[in-house]
């Protein structure tokens, strides 16, 4: 496996998507990186069973390594192709669990990094600078939060 992967190494900068959305609005936008061949990674301390269950459904298609979104090594990690029919099931976890449950950390990835979410809906969105401003516009009015344009050096 390749040197682990993350957001602005190769851009220097990226987009802020405004913390608070609602993570079935999250999920729901995922349909905008359908068609870039992506991973969707997910990482939690605690998920319910349940949605381990759920997860277990999907072929898991790890092709990086994405650096740990908590200190805690009990943590499960999943990297699964993003498709349709998973976001679909994303949904409906997010419309039946509490996020702590089912997210710390989520990365959408190929080749580069995509989109980060630590501490999921509490804290923001960061979409790769790479991805033209009017892809970040429908995202963040899928999530209905603002936008905005930040460099790597203001992390």
């Amino acid at each position: 496996m390749s040197e682990a992967i993350e957001l602005g190494r190769k851009d220097g900068y990226f987009w802020e998507i405004a913390s608070g959305y609602d993570c079935t609005d999250f999920f729901k936008s995922l349909t905008l990186f359908l068609d870039k061949e992506a991973v969707f990674y997910i990482e939690c301390s605690s998920f319910d069973m349940h949605v381990i269950k759920t997860l277990r459904e999907f072929p898991i298609d790890e092709r990086h390594s994405i650096y740990a979104g908590t200190i805690s090594n009990k943590n499960m990690r999943f990297h699964f192709h993003l498709n349709l029919n998973l976001v679909n099931r994303l949904v409906d976890i997010s419309e039946n669990f509490a996020v702590p449950e089912y997210a710390d950390h989520i990365t959408i990835y190929s080749d580069d990094v995509h989109l980060e979410a630590y501490d999921f809906t509490t804290g923001p969105i960061y979409i790769s600078g790479l991805l033209p401003e009017s892809f970040v516009r429908k995202f963040a009015k899928k999530c209905k939060r603002q936008f905005r344009l930040l460099n790597e050096q203001i992390m």
